[in-house]
């Protein structure tokens, strides 16, 4: 193996893996933070309605309306936005490009005949692409056909 290899796995592989993790996590901790504000906002909502809000005159009759709305926001951003799913794929990508680091480096696997650092490469860019085509608003190789297609016309 030789120096490039390691720049590969130091510079893109390891920074991608880091990547992916860190924001595994953070839309892990965005999801969860949504679902519980969810939980006690719609949670809210029964017990204002359940009080006799007239009995509390610092408490607007309009409350259970707030935490409903609250509640209709967050479970919108957590569909739209599908945090929990973005964090579970982001882990999968991480996972397999530790995965194919491991296989190179103890050249087992597709890499049994001895290092190939072209097919690392092409393994870890092709992990990396699926993952970008899985996002939200990624534009499949189908619709790039379809417009390069329509350009041409």
């Amino acid at each position: 193996m030789s120096d490039g290899d390691f720049d590969y796995i130091r510079d893109r592989l390891d920074e991608r893996v880091a990547w992916y993790t860190r924001a595994s996590e953070a839309a892990l901790r965005r999801s969860r933070r949504l679902q519980v504000l969810n939980l006690v906002a719609a949670t809210a909502v029964s017990v204002t309605v359940a009080l006799d809000l007239t009995d509390f005159r610092r408490i607007p009759n309009y409350t259970p309306a707030i935490f409903g709305t609250i509640a209709a926001v967050c479970s919108a951003l957590l569909t739209r936005f599908d945090w929990q799913a973005a964090a579970i794929r982001r882990r999968v990508a991480a996972f397999s490009l530790q995965r194919e680091r491991w296989l190179f480096l103890t050249q087992a696997g597709p890499f049994e005949g001895g290092p190939d650092p072209r097919l690392l490469v092409e393994r870890c860019e092709e992990i990396i692409a699926a993952e970008r085509a899985l996002r939200p608003g990624a534009r499949g190789d189908d619709a790039r056909r379809s417009t390069a297609a329509e350009g041409e016309a």
